[in-house]
């Protein structure tokens, strides 16, 4: 943690002269403890890309650092780093800062040519990081193309056949029901009777009255027995 400063954007990762003081104090540092270049794989790292910086004055400090932590003289070539130097080193070939990138790149190529054993592997790698990173279709472009599908994609109304055929279906099902009932029940329901209709006329049947009739022999009879009294 207490070196974490000299190895982000405020040390070996920053500006010009962010990178050229880190790289004099890990010189420092390694001098007095040179495992750490070993044992911490970052620092390393760090260490190793500014060694192929574009910059001379950087480049020269990084080179003093490794030497010392590997306890090699000016003179001597620069030993390999780690084999695991892909790890630390492929991000940083997409950063923002050309110098950076362009160091990494170096950097990459000076390892795998130290660890020739390893190449397939490191370019396998390699590749795969960049086909994932690689824009294929910009994030706006996509969107439109999603916007565009939904658009065509238009939902199908239910057809009205259905739901008449399912209404049809429960009728005749309530109607098999009632078929199904007793004969003693079907005698014993009444039948309702029609309404009549509001608007017939009420008409009522009145029986016509006889006439009375008298027989006039009858009536004669009468008057005669008046006559003899």
């Amino acid at each position: 943690s207490e070196m974490a400063p000299l190895l982000g954007q405020q040390g070996s990762l920053g500006r010009k002269n962010c990178r050229r003081a880190s790289m004099i104090v890990l010189s420092s540092i390694l001098a007095d403890n040179p495992k750490l270049i070993k044992t911490n794989p970052l620092v390393e790292s760090r260490i190793w890309l500014n060694c192929f910086s574009n910059d001379h004055d950087i480049k020269n400090e990084a080179i003093r650092a490794w030497k010392t932590g590997h306890n090699v003289s000016e003179e001597n070539e620069l030993p390999p780093p780690s084999k695991m130097f892909a790890i630390s080193l492929t991000p940083l070939l997409s950063n923002k800062d050309s110098d950076i990138a362009c160091a990494a790149a170096d950097a990459f190529a000076s390892a795998m040519e130290k660890h020739q054993g390893g190449i397939e592997k490191n370019f396998t790698q390699l590749f795969k990081s960049f086909i994932e990173s690689y824009p294929t279709i910009a994030e706006e472009q996509k969107e439109q193309i999603l916007d565009t599908r939904k658009e065509k994609i238009v939902t199908k109304p239910i057809k009205a056949k259905a739901a008449t055929k399912m209404s049809t279906l429960s009728l005749t099902k309530k109607k098999k029901k009632a078929t199904g009932t007793s004969a003693i029940t079907a005698l014993t329901t009444i039948k309702k009777k029609p309404k009549r209709k509001t608007n017939e006329p009420i008409t009522l049947k009145v029986s016509k009255k006889k006439e009375r009739t008298f027989d006039q022999n009858i009536l004669n009879a009468q008057f005669e027995t008046n006559k003899s009294t």
